[in-house]
């Protein structure tokens, strides 16, 4: 399936499902949660809630944990009812119908008064007023690159914190709107294949600048790619040293041959191909490190046996496909991609999976695509073990 296909059709499915008339009143997870017409709540996100909720149970004490564009306050109510960590939560919204109906939905979901407050208020303003929180949750609609140097300049005087960042403006950083993706975020993106890795490298890649220039360190520790959007979470240490590195992670180029699909990251991009000789493209700049900590995943797949989730046959596969391929080098290959373009019939995941292992290289599949593989194994290996499937 091509990069714009799927992003078509990832957006299309938001929009239907998003579209579809809502009860008054659903319940997701532990939290109750009354709706209302002029207050967006997005079913389609059922999912990434789960998940974020799941990994807020693995952090340490959280006593204040902010829920930016709370609308309804789905995300900071699942917070607080399915995590014994949280101690209280903050609804904000600049919306003053959804700050009453958050402020109804944790009253009717049996919050102290101790245990949450709301607040009408622009969210770069409240950060930038120096409240501190544990835990800040900016979940806008669209990109969060106009949040993120007010998000990186809270928290003076802790020593760590956490971040929850979301971005739906996915066509942007797969490369359908590359202008857009120059001006919002500063870098090129790669429009191909590998387009949703690359865009949410290009993503951290600015959440690890703007930390940076406040002396954060950035530690991804779960990124999903699924749908219409991208999600982040992550951890933030204090430091000029970390900082420093944090910077240097981000100043990475992806190479790109469309020819042949060979790929590779760097500290500068290559502009011919390594592999076939042809000329490249290239994107960046990325953010090079690792977006996953393959112990946080684990700790979540524990802890999700005790949670409630009607998507928990979902979650759990996809936290075991993150699981598996954490472990693995960047960026992965389309099976599919690499059969159009080297005329070879399209073989099964598991089989080239199977027979590279076999042969000593790292090789699982990919929760970025489902008809792709990552692997450490040379593109040659790759292709010859396609022919023989």
């Amino acid at each position: 399936m091509s990069p714009e296909q799927e992003l078509q059709e990832g957006e299309a499915a938001d929009i239907h499902v998003a579209a579809k008339p809502m009860p008054p009143e659903i319940t997701e997870g532990l939290a109750k949660i009354r709706l209302h017409e002029d207050v967006f709540f997005n079913p389609a996100m059922h999912l990434c809630r789960d998940v974020s909720s799941l990994w807020v149970g693995t952090l340490p004490s959280l006593d204040s944990v902010l829920d930016g564009f709370c609308a309804s306050g789905v995300r900071g109510l699942r917070y607080k009812l399915e995590n014994k960590n949280v101690e209280s939560v903050a609804f904000v919204d600049a919306s003053p119908t959804a700050v009453q109906l958050a402020e109804r939905n944790a009253i009717n979901n049996f919050l102290a008064p101790k245990q949450f407050r709301t607040m009408r208020e622009d969210i770069n303003r409240l950060l930038g007023a120096g409240e501190r929180f544990d835990l800040i949750e900016i979940d806008p609609f669209g990109t969060p690159v106009p949040y993120l140097a007010s998000l990186m300049r809270c928290g003076n005087g802790l020593d760590e914190r956490f971040v929850s960042v979301t971005a739906t403006d996915t066509a942007v950083l797969c490369g359908a709107h590359a202008r857009a993706c120059y001006k919002g975020y500063a870098a090129k993106p790669v429009h191909a294949e590998i387009c949703h890795e690359s865009g949410l490298r290009i993503m951290l890649g600015a959440i690890a600048r703007a930390a940076a220039a406040e002396d954060w360190a950035l530690e991804p520790m779960l990124c999903l790619s699924h749908r219409h959007y991208f999600k982040v979470l992550a951890r933030l240490v204090k430091g000029a040293d970390g900082a420093v590195e944090t910077s240097k992670t981000a100043m990475t180029y992806i190479t790109h041959c469309p020819h042949c699909l060979y790929h590779h990251m760097d500290g500068f991009p290559t502009p011919i191909c390594a592999w076939c000789g042809n000329k490249t493209q290239w994107g960046g700049p990325v953010w090079g490190g690792d977006w996953v900590s393959k112990a946080s995943v684990e700790k979540m797949l524990r802890l999700m046996p005790n949670r409630p989730y009607l998507l928990q046959k979902e979650v759990g596969s996809l936290l075991n496909t993150v699981a598996s391929e954490a472990d693995g080098p960047s960026l992965y290959y389309d099976l599919h991609e690499l059969s159009s373009s080297h005329r070879r019939v399209i073989p099964t995941s598991e089989h080239v999976i199977e027979a590279l292992r076999g042969m000593g290289y790292f090789a699982s599949r990919t929760h970025f695509s489902t008809s792709a593989i990552r692997t450490d194994a040379s593109l040659g290996e790759i292709l010859e073990q396609m022919k023989k499937r």
